[in-house]
């Protein structure tokens, strides 16, 4: 399809490179057809014009996305980049839609909406979102994120992407820069959520604490109260029955008094203890999910690190005349391009066979010897690295809990 221009959009007859430019000849084929200017609709009279290439390159630049990378990688990003535009509540994406690309605020702001509520607004230019999207494939939204004014995004394809990582490893540490700054920023804002709702606890602690010693005093003044006069009814009418009842009732409202506050801190402590598991359950696994989505990547990108992975494995292994090495079948295929070269770098090795096995995943293997099994798989470093993380946090948990809970005693 032909793209048609004004005049005043027209570059002047001696400016050569502006017109390639504009004909961009490695996209577009077809030829540039000018007619004259007609009047401009009134909806887009409140769009600002759109960026030029030199200030869309500015812009990504600056990006974490971009930020560190070459120019001619910055140039490609840029020619995948669309720049598009929002009317206020237009929907940018819905929670649970597929997503297939991220987003970068050029200007305007947007919500977002979790359940239809919005919990978020940002207006920050470069601010970036959606960039799940780009590491995993079919991944769900997990917001709705709509326009709340008029706002200009720039848009950028997975698919798109992935073909320039193709070609430059370098533009998947923007990626990575993304997701670390995600990750910083979410774990300082689940931080303050907790200890937010920890000093809410124990305000509400205090404050129960303090009723409840209102209430003690109130009840003991009364009770006291009662006494005396039961003892000077007692007194004046001789009756000593009086007397011991007198006694007995206080002795009932004191242990009544006594079980009421067990039961308050009791269950204060175990409302702190339900507190503190939940956050530590939820960042956990926001680190182990991370972090497993970026080995992932990396080895989508760079499929030939299973040979190094062997390599690593082999010199594990003490015994290693003859080795059997289970794969998975894609990681199979290119391993047994270095066979020879395995050889020759371990002498002691006589015999390597491989064998494809598909319930391992990409970058994952076993070596076995007959004696000896060396499992290098992502499911084992994850568990050891959560038996470590759960390790060091159990040492630490006396120092995070407080002293022991206190016990009221009669």
């Amino acid at each position: 399809m032909a793209r048609i221009l004004r005049e005043d959009q027209l570059p002047k007859s001696g400016d050569i490179d502006s017109i390639g430019t504009i004909l961009n000849l490695e996209d577009f084929g077809d030829p540039v057809v000018s007619l004259p200017e007609t009047a401009t609709p009134e909806a887009d009279l409140d769009q600002p014009p759109e960026l030029s290439p030199e200030e869309k390159f500015d812009f990504l630049e600056h990006t974490d996305l971009c930020r560190d990378l070459s120019a001619g990688v910055v140039t490609a990003i840029c020619n995948v980049a669309a720049e598009v535009h929002y009317q206020a509540d237009d929907m940018l994406f819905s929670e649970g839609d597929i997503g297939d690309s991220l987003y970068f605020l050029v200007d305007g702001e947007i919500q977002i909406l979790k359940d239809d509520v919005a919990v978020f607004t940002m207006n920050q230019p470069r601010t970036c979102i959606g960039e799940m999207a780009l590491i995993e494939e079919n991944a769900s939204r997990s917001a709705t994120v709509k326009a709340s004014a008029s706002t200009r995004m720039l848009k950028i394809y997975r698919e798109n992407f992935l073909k320039i990582a193709q070609q430059n490893f370098q533009a998947v540490e923007g990626i990575f820069r993304i997701l670390n700054a995600k990750l910083e920023e979410n774990l300082n804002q689940a931080k303050e959520k907790a200890e937010e709702e920890l000093q809410y606890a124990q305000t509400e602690a205090d404050n129960i604490l303090a009723t409840a010693r209102e209430e003690a005093d109130r009840m003991t003044q009364e009770a006291q109260t009662q006494i005396e006069h039961n003892l000077q009814t007692a007194i004046e009418e001789g009756r000593a029955q009086g007397l011991e009842e007198s006694r007995d009732s206080i002795v009932e409202q004191t242990s009544s008094l006594s079980q009421t506050l067990q039961n308050l801190i009791n269950e204060i402590t175990e409302f702190r203890s339900r507190l503190t598991e939940q956050f530590e359950e939820e960042l956990l696994e926001f680190v182990i999910v991370t972090s497993t989505k970026i080995v992932g990547l990396e080895l989508s990108v760079k499929p030939d690190i299973i040979v190094d992975i062997v390599k690593s494995g082999l010199k594990m292994m003490e015994e290693k005349s003859q080795v059997r090495i289970s794969l998975n079948s894609e990681d199979l295929d290119r391993v047994k391009n270095f066979r020879s070269d395995l050889l020759e770098q371990y002498e002691e090795t006589q015999q390597i066979q491989f064998s494809a096995d598909d319930k391992l995943g990409l970058g994952e293997l076993r070596i076995d010897n007959g004696s000896n099994l060396i499992d290098i798989t992502w499911q084992t470093k994850v568990s050891n690295a959560v038996e470590n993380i759960w390790q060091v946090y159990n040492s630490q948990k006396f120092d995070l809990n407080g002293t022991e809970d206190a016990t009221i005693t009669d």
